[in-house]
């Protein structure tokens, strides 16, 4: 009975490490960027932000910069950070945030798994982001909040006392 358990518990783990490790080998393969027509440039507001935010921005932002890069903005993305420019606009293939995202160049980003729950981009979301640098990686107007248009008080509006 003891021998049958420890063959059992030693197959389990060996099955175990192998799903480990063909879990490792696909984290770790090249993403292929989607081709996209969308009819019109692509929006850092509209399209990169959100990308971003889901699944970049918890670990490499203004707070907790992780390798010195935020991914917040559009200035700051371009910026980089330790290993140098985050995007070289025009050149996808020479920007390390976009090569770290395809999964093209170590380090992989995000990084699988993690703890804040990111995800490998989607094909689609890389097309974007693919899309976005080689159109100049331009920022749309930053969400800088909302204007406030200042107006005085009509002088038919009386306080209450």
């Amino acid at each position: 009975m003891n021998k049958s358990f420890f063959v059992l518990a030693v197959f389990a783990l060996c099955l175990s490490t192998g799903f480990a490790q063909d879990k490792k080998k696909e984290a770790s393969k090249a993403i292929v960027p989607e081709k996209l027509n969308l009819g019109r440039p692509v929006s850092f507001e509209n399209d990169i932000r959100d990308i971003m935010d889901f699944n970049c921005v918890a670990c490499h932002n203004v707070g907790t910069p992780e390798s010195k890069l935020n991914l917040e903005e559009a200035a700051t993305i371009i910026k980089g950070g330790k290993r140098g420019a985050g995007i070289i606009p025009g050149q996808p293939d020479k920007s390390l945030v976009y090569l770290a995202a395809s999964r093209a160049k170590a380090p992989h980003m995000p990084p699988l798994p993690n703890k804040v729950e990111a995800q490998a981009l989607t094909p689609k979301e890389l097309g974007l982001l693919r899309q976005w640098i080689v159109e100049g990686a331009k920022a749309d107007g930053d969400n800088t909040g909302t204007v406030v248009n200042w107006q005085p008080i009509p002088k038919s509006m009386k306080a209450i006392y």
